[in-house]
């Protein structure tokens, strides 16, 4: 992460950071007699742990007097009417109490955001109010607690006792207990009915079991350490835990009237009616509608549409289990507005400043045009790291035996990665902004600078003299060709609309036509590449894109045959062979089985440990000598803007869904103010 933060690039010149801290320091303790109130900024003498989160009797003994909580006032007619009970009763025992950024911040105000479409690139928006049972902090790789408030491991591995916040409720006031997260593995993921098939990444015989209203024990069928790590990363904004109460009687294992219930309302079975809730899982509040009515511990729930009909709106959850230093309540924003826009309509909606986060599906070659309007829209236009640029993977089990041969030969992937001058296409295709970079891990401690460089100098000299050696000699016209005197050819079948520009291929292949490769770039459906591809009759694959480091915690797929989970990018018939136990396929080269086992090492290690790290530095080495995959420019920024009004906004450093967007800036902890100042991760 420190890496990262270093190439995080900020187009315009902003207020100095210890400038904004005093803002809205003085901002937010303006009232005169307020309790104290510390923040990372100025912990005042209170420590926090991990994540600035504190623990309970610390904060009690810091403060000296039993703790004393305030909520906010968009809840005080409820609260006196007694619509609502009050704050201090609304709160679980203990709270999670965290430290704000750099002041404690004001109530109200409205968070407004973009998304395509009510299913269609809403993550971003999501993220900023999601909750899980844990979270990731901000350094990405330390998980702390959320919803659950300790827990520990049995030895062998294979089970997690998790330990829930005494009286927490869900938004609609009705407790959160164990039977949620029962309800969420057993009823949901697990059931059959629901899921013929257990879906990623819980096909490791998931089940849970209450042991009392606040405590579960969640097993496996195999060793699982990463489980923790994998709902804080990837699995964020899927929680693991749903409103039984309200589900429940839709279930037809649970409630015998579920069928007949369903059916009268249109759905065929009771399965369909549960899935139009909750599908998969993937937590529909994600999407649809007829989901988002579903009580939440989210940071705040939805109340409707937009007056306009352009969006929805969501208010703060009058029962969040988050509070500051000084027993104020989170959130601190009243509310949040997702509108639903065409793309090309987004960045008239950013110019005029009527947008305060965005960055979910904002290209590269937008940035000109943002950073020369930051000032017009009041907003600031940050550059953290987003995905990689292309990647080639060479189809080393192509069903042509020639072919095959020909692409397994290490020397012909090292000329081909070097014959490439990534600097002119970066220049070209990324505005400059990228840097060359083989194809590896994003953010893992145990790549080095080294192995992302390696191959990566354009020496079309050595690319040459490669080929040569492989005895793929050019004719008099530079034309290379094979053993038998056929041209060598390789084609390059793209979906522009999945993997990316079509011109950063062609300048690649007019790279490799210039060492005399006959090279094609044509335009294919996904469909039609997902049939080629199933026949191992495609010369390279595009689909590998590299990990960012939660998403080979979680999955370590891409780094072992067949390089990804739901497509054979390259040794489709290596795993084949390996998971029949040579009865199917074709036997892989020993480098391929010992990524295999590595593989394996890495899923039944502590994420992070000493045995994980090893085993992840060894599946890079691994990856860097044989060049799986070629790459071609990464450290690609992806553009971030952020409202001037928007306070309390911490470093910045990546922006991707691997991360869960928003969710480990802390978005329940910023705030609105006329002098927002700086982000953290803005220079002065």
């Amino acid at each position: 992460m420190a890496r990262w933060r270093k190439t995080l690039r900020a187009v315009s010149v902003v207020t100095a950071v210890s400038v904004a801290m005093m803002v809205e320091s003085a901002a937010a303790q303006a009232d005169g007699g307020a309790p104290p109130c510390p923040t990372v900024a100025a912990p005042q003498g209170l420590a926090a742990g991990p994540g600035h989160q504190v623990d309970p009797d610390t904060w009690r003994r810091w403060l000296g007097r039993p703790p004393a909580y305030t909520g906010n006032p968009l809840f005080a007619a409820a609260e006196a009417d007694g619509a609502l009970p009050p704050v201090a009763d609304r709160l679980p025992d203990p709270p999670l109490i965290v430290l704000p950024e750099r002041g404690c911040g004001a109530y109200g105000g409205r968070l407004r955001g973009l998304s395509a479409g009510p299913s269609a690139g809403t993550s971003e928006v999501l993220s900023w109010r999601q909750s899980q049972l844990v979270r990731l902090a901000a350094d990405g790789v330390t998980v702390v607690p959320d919803v659950a408030r300790a827990w520990s491991w049995e030895a062998d591995g294979r089970a997690v006792t998790v330990h829930l916040r005494a009286g927490h409720r869900w938004s609609d006031g009705t407790p959160f207990t164990a039977e949620d997260v029962v309800f969420w593995a057993n009823r949901i993921i697990a059931d059959p009915a629901l899921h013929p098939v257990t879906p990623d990444p819980w096909a490791v015989g998931l089940t849970a079991q209450a042991l009392d209203p606040t405590t579960v024990r969640i097993t496996f069928d195999r060793p699982y350490p990463a489980f923790l790590f994998v709902l804080a990363s990837v699995e964020v904004l899927r929680p693991a835990f749903a409103p039984a109460h309200v589900l429940a009687p839709m279930h037809g294992g649970l409630t015998p009237s579920a069928d007949a219930a369903a059916r009268a309302i249109g759905y065929a079975d009771w399965v369909a009616r549960f899935r139009a809730v909750w599908i998969g899982a993937r937590d529909r509040l994600i999407g649809t509608d007829t989901a988002l009515v579903l009580p939440t511990l989210a940071s705040h729930r939805r109340i409707g549409p937009l007056s306009d009909g352009s969006g929805r709106r969501f208010e703060a959850n009058p029962y969040f289990h988050r509070v500051d230093p000084a027993g104020r309540q989170l959130p601190y924003i009243d509310a949040h507005e997702e509108r639903f826009l065409a793309p090309e309509a987004w960045y008239g909606e950013i110019v005029a400043g009527r947008v305060d986060q965005k960055s979910q599906n904002l290209p590269l070659v937008t940035i000109p045009y943002l950073a020369a309007h930051q000032d017009r829209g009041a907003y600031h236009l940050l550059q953290p790291i987003g995905p990689d640029g292309p990647t080639l993977v060479l189809n080393q089990t192509h069903a042509d035996p020639a072919r095959a041969r020909l692409f397994a030969d290490r020397r012909l992937r090292l000329a081909l990665s070097l014959a490439i001058d990534r600097d002119r296409l970066n220049r070209a295709v990324f505005l400059g902004l990228g840097q060359p970079r083989q194809a590896l891990p994003i953010g893992a401690p145990f790549v080095t600078a080294a192995d992302e460089g390696w191959a990566t100098d354009h020496n079309p000299l050595m690319a040459a003299t490669l080929l040569d050696a492989l005895g793929l000699t050019a004719d008099a016209d530079g034309r290379r060709r094979l053993a038998d005197g056929q041209p060598l050819e390789i084609t390059i079948a793209i979906d522009p609309s999945v993997h990316g520009p079509a011109e950063a291929y062609e300048a690649v292949a007019q790279d490799w036509r210039r060492l005399g490769i006959a090279v094609r770039v044509e335009p294919a459906a996904a469909a039609a590449l997902a049939r080629r591809m199933a026949r191992g009759r495609h010369d390279v694959a595009l689909g590998w894109s590299p990990p960012f480091l939660p998403s080979l915690v979680a999955d370590a797929s891409a780094l072992a045959a067949p390089f990804a989970r739901h497509a054979a990018l390259t040794g489709g018939p290596w795993r084949r062979f390996l998971d029949s136990g040579g009865e199917a396929g074709l036997a892989p080269p020993d480098w391929v089985r010992r990524l295999d086992d590595l593989a394996r090492r890495w899923r039944l290690t502590r994420p992070m440990g000493p045995a994980h790290r090893a085993a992840g530095e060894a599946m890079v080495a691994i990856h860097r000598q044989e060049l799986v995959a070629i790459g071609t420019v990464g450290r690609l920024p992806r553009p971030l803007v952020l409202s001037r009004a928007l306070a309390n906004v911490p470093d910045w450093p990546v922006s991707h869904l691997s991360y869960g967007f928003a969710a480990p800036y802390r978005p329940f902890q910023w705030y609105l103010s006329g002098d927002g100042g700086a982000p953290a991760s803005a220079p002065p």
